[in-house]
């Protein structure tokens, strides 16, 4: 069990690594990283340089103002609750209608045993992620949605273990995709994709 953990918290960090800004790399003729720039860390205020958004402390390409009203509030009792015991809970009155089938993700090879995608969903169609099979965690910032999941036991993940509440997918598309084995190394090629 404490494996699953270790690739759940490589897969967090790797998604926050991911959706950086690399720049090209440094080849030791850049400066070093300026606070509240792309790909660096935020300003002590948690701020960064117009365009940019503080994203677990690194700041990265966004429009998300905090004072925005559409913008997530972490306080809103209607936000996913990731700790909530009802969240999935089949029983329960009032959880999300069941997912569209058809309308999730593909992991590409059966040797994935865990994965993180950063979407752009210009048109935040995708209002809800659901699970099955495997255990997630999903952020939205504007018009990227990170989602990181991993298998409950050593075993494949399915495709549409990682589903949507709505059938249209068209127009969304996958910018950061990377799938980790059962040691929690990189599967080098091996990606999500949305499945049709």
């Amino acid at each position: 069990m404490s494996r699953i953990y270790t690739i759940m918290i490589a897969v967090v960090c790797g998604l926050a690594v991911s959706a950086c800004d690399s720049g090209g790399g440094n080849n030791g003729d850049s400066p070093e990283c300026v606070a509240g720039t792309s790909g660096c860390e935020c300003a002590a205020d948690n701020s960064c340089n117009d365009g940019l958004s503080c994203f677990n402390g690194i700041c990265v390409p966004g429009d998300d103002n905090p004072d925005d009203p559409d913008a997530g509030d972490p306080d809103d009792p209607d936000a996913d609750d990731p700790d909530d015991p009802d969240a999935d809970d089949p029983d329960d009155p009032d959880a999300d209608d069941p997912p569209v089938p058809g309308t999730g993700l593909a992991v590409g090879d059966a040797a994935a045993r865990s994965c993180e995608v950063v979407l752009e969903d210009p048109d935040e169609k995708l209002k809800d992620v659901n699970y099955d099979g495997v255990q997630g965690r999903d952020m939205r910032r504007g018009s990227r949605l990170a989602i990181a999941f991993h298998a409950l036991d050593d075993e494949s993940i399915v495709d549409g273990a990682v589903s949507f509440g709505q059938a249209d997918l068209s127009g969304i598309n996958v910018t950061v995709s990377r799938c980790f084995g059962a040691d929690g190394a990189v599967l080098d090629g091996v990606g999500v994709t949305i499945a049709p």
